[in-house]
């Protein structure tokens, strides 16, 4: 049996408080649902993580990649088999580009452009984009599958 996290006990914890009040058939059945959904979402957090993992390992290997325009594309990770996070780079001359011209929107948009969305979507994984300037972060977008 795998081990459960601590929302995951909560969850249980409360499943079976609610049942011990009416001590019948269904709240063991009830009980054993949630705990097959807990293992199935895991499982499916791992998998995810697994996607997640390749596609860092594909880009890695072009990384730095510089735009020339004071932004560096310095890493790409997997956070919490959840997230793709994307970690720039930035100099005085691209501040200005991140705070007024690189937003949420815009990101969506170059994302379906070239259909980099599709995975996100199809997976449930969130795309993170963190911009630093002088190791400090200037800015960060987060998208969710949904906002696509």
């Amino acid at each position: 049996m795998k081990k459960l996290n601590t929302s995951s006990l909560f969850i249980i914890f409360t499943a079976i408080f609610y049942c011990c009040s009416g001590q019948d058939k269904g709240s063991k059945n009830f009980i054993e649902s949630v705990e097959e959904r807990l293992l199935d979402v895991d499982e499916n957090r791992q998998k995810v993580g697994e996607i997640i993992d390749q596609r860092v390992s594909e880009v890695k290997p072009n990384l730095p990649y510089d735009f020339k325009n004071g932004i560096i594309f310095q890493d790409v990770i997997n956070e919490y088999d959840i997230n793709q996070v994307f970690i720039y780079s930035v100099s005085d001359e691209g501040v200005d580009i991140v705070l007024n011209y690189i937003s949420k929107n815009q990101l969506i948009q170059d994302s379906k452009a070239a259909d980099a969305y599709k995975l996100a979507v199809k997976h449930g994984i969130n795309s993170v984009y963190r911009y630093y300037h002088d190791n400090e972060l200037l800015k960060e977008i987060r998208i969710e599958p949904q906002d696509y």
